[in-house]
């Protein structure tokens, strides 16, 4: 049997596209049943992560018949976890001791405890030392950052699994014809160095402006900047959200391979346009270490700027200079999506042995 976690950030593309991942990474071996825990997700967090209709869910109401099959699975059992960022704040305690628990219990009936990339977010003392215990009962553990494994001490770096996304060759550089723009609401309004900067860019290449969400809650924040951009007379044009995410993701992903470059405080934004062949760029006030981290991980610098900082001019010149050199960039990204396939595909191999 496997068990996978599958909740998330619903309304979340990024959070659906790392664990469409993660969850297929076993499909291949020869598991009895499949039980899947998505939470309180809407039907088409279902579809947008793609489980089977040969999978059993369990939703909210279910987590305790789901934990209860899980208690009683038989030897070499598979627990999957979710990728993505693990929150250890105070009032995450209750599920973290249930994790320790049901790790504890897999390991003992000699099964298989599977860590993907993540990243630990708000934190509490107790949280870290219950997460520790957990980490240490687990079979395989993946970091996509090193702060996250130098606090739990233990486990592998490898990059965030948005990475494996299939790389896009896209539009050739030369007739790319849009710069992409999407920012995150709660944060603060972009500043006038941020406006006036990407407008300039956009100038500079003959590119028109598209605004649009890869975050349902951030829909009102980049209507805000379409206007913005609109109102200083700079050509934009605004994608609005879908609710049929899978459409709307593959609108998405044609944004990426038209944008010569791609402007955003979301890391999975970044990413995905990275994977078809736009730069990523993060320039805002007071960027938070993430971005900037996880890219660097991966041999690619200057990602993040901060626009407290750094002038519209100086931003222009820095992403010029990216641009001459995107070919590198590119080798990178190609070398870090083959080294988590390698990964991934060693770990079917050493499962398939036990299972």
């Amino acid at each position: 049997m496997i068990f996978k976690v599958a909740t998330g950030a619903y309304g979340n593309i990024g959070d659906a596209v790392i664990r469409r991942h993660v969850v297929h990474w076993f499909d291949s071996l020869p598991v009895a049943q499949s039980h899947v825990y998505i939470g309180n997700a809407p039907e088409e967090w279902i579809r947008s992560i793609a489980i089977g209709p040969e999978e059993q869910v369990y939703r909210s109401d279910a987590k305790r018949a789901w934990l209860l099959r899980l208690f009683g699975a038989p030897r070499n059992t598979i627990l999957l976890l979710d990728p993505g960022e693990v929150p250890l704040g105070w009032r995450d305690l209750p599920a973290e001791v249930v994790m320790l628990a049901a790790s504890a219990l897999v390991r003992v009936k000699g099964g298989s405890v599977i860590r993907p990339p993540r990243s630990i977010g708000r934190r509490s003392p107790l949280g870290v030392i219950v997460h520790r215990c957990a980490v240490l009962l687990s079979s395989v553990v993946m970091w996509r950052d090193a702060d996250s494994r130098r606090l739990i001490r233990r486990g592998k770096l490898v990059p965030d699994i948005a990475f494996a996304e299939p790389i896009v060759r896209g539009n050739s550089f030369e007739s790319r014809d849009v710069l992409a723009v999407s920012f995150r609401l709660g944060r603060p309004f972009p500043n006038e160095a941020v406006f006036a900067g990407i407008a300039a860019l956009a100038r500079e290449y003959s590119l028109r402006i598209v605004t649009f969400s890869q975050v349902f809650d951030d829909e009102q924040r980049n209507v805000e900047v379409y206007e913005e951009f609109v109102s200083r007379g700079v050509d934009t044009e605004h994608l609005e959200w879908s609710t049929d995410e899978l459409a709307h993701e593959a609108s998405i992903r044609d944004i990426y391979k038209r944008a010569l470059f791609t402007c955003s405080d979301r890391l999975h934004v970044l990413i995905l346009a990275s994977m078809g062949r736009s730069l990523p760029v993060e320039y805002v006030s007071a960027p938070r270490p993430k971005i900037d981290t996880v890219f660097s991980q991966v041999g690619i610098s200057g990602v993040s700027m901060d626009a407290n900082r750094v002038g519209e001019s100086e931003f222009r010149n820095i992403v010029k200079r990216r641009h001459k050199t995107r070919d590198i960039e590119h080798q990178s990204i190609t070398r870090v999506h083959g080294e988590i396939q390698f990964v991934v595909d060693n770990l079917v191999k050493e499962l398939s042995n036990a299972v």
